[in-house]
């Protein structure tokens, strides 16, 4: 096998271990496949609302430091804070939290596989909603924030709404994971890998005191012959050290 296949064979296989290249978060695109499973259930669609947009960026970034260790706050928690830091007066305020999820079909799919989950997200009562992702070392938390603020005019509610999509720090694919990407191998650094013989120890040191005597065998130049060159040398120096 020629150097240049080594090369381009353990490329190949650092790029595979790297994750593909994902789209970025887009908080309108997880709102319509969490609308799209109310409507399925006979449910209105929920309509954004930044109050509880902002709430949600809170609970993903506790999740997130804590690496999911901090639970998350009550709901009656949740709805306090939001009366108290004078926003309009909120009937209810409930909360899905999750982690691990790539993407947002992946998140929706793990809301709607867990009853405990599930049931605020279906909740017929609600009529607002709010959604975070935040990103800890290339682990996603995702929060989902519903609710209803009494305000009883909903007909006007897109269920797929069309935004744009967001660049979340952390987010793996996007430029800005805290992971490092592999670095594709360097041909350089794999001849000088083969050639440099490894660190002396007593066993090679006693190997090479027992055969001082014996006729030194050539060293080849790894970076300048192909594998099929380097096999015939090799033979030829072999043959050369029995005589």
């Amino acid at each position: 096998m020629k150097q240049s296949s080594v090369y381009l064979i353990l490329q190949a296989s650092a790029l595979l271990l790297w994750p593909m290249l994902a789209e970025a978060y887009n908080r309108q695109r997880l709102l319509c496949l969490l609308n799209d499973s109310r409507v399925k259930a006979g449910l209105k669609p929920l309509k954004e609302d930044s109050v509880l947009n902002s709430t949600a960026d809170q609970v993903s970034s506790t999740q997130a430091k804590s690496k999911a260790k901090t639970p998350p706050p009550t709901d009656a928690a949740l709805l306090s804070e939001v009366n108290l830091n004078g926003y309009r007066p909120w009937i209810v305020v409930k909360q899905a939290v999750i982690q691990g999820a790539r993407n947002e079909e992946e998140c929706v799919k793990q809301w709607m596989a867990s009853p405990q989950l599930r049931a605020p997200l279906l909740d017929p009562t609600v009529t607002r909603w709010g959604g975070s992702v935040v990103y800890n070392e290339g682990v996603a938390y995702w929060t989902s924030m519903v609710g209803n603020d009494g305000d009883p005019t909903q007909d006007d509610v897109t269920a797929c709404p069309v935004g744009e999509d967001i660049v979340v720090e952390g987010e793996p694919g996007t430029g800005t994971s805290t992971t490092p990407a592999p670095k594709p191998a360097d041909p350089s650094d794999l001849t000088a890998a083969l050639a440099t013989p490894p660190p002396a120890t007593n066993a090679t040191k006693a190997v090479a005191s027992a055969g001082a005597d014996q006729k030194p065998v050539a060293m080849v130049d790894l970076g300048t012959i192909d594998a099929d060159t380097m096999e015939e040398r090799v033979r030829n120096t072999a043959d050369d050290a029995s005589e």
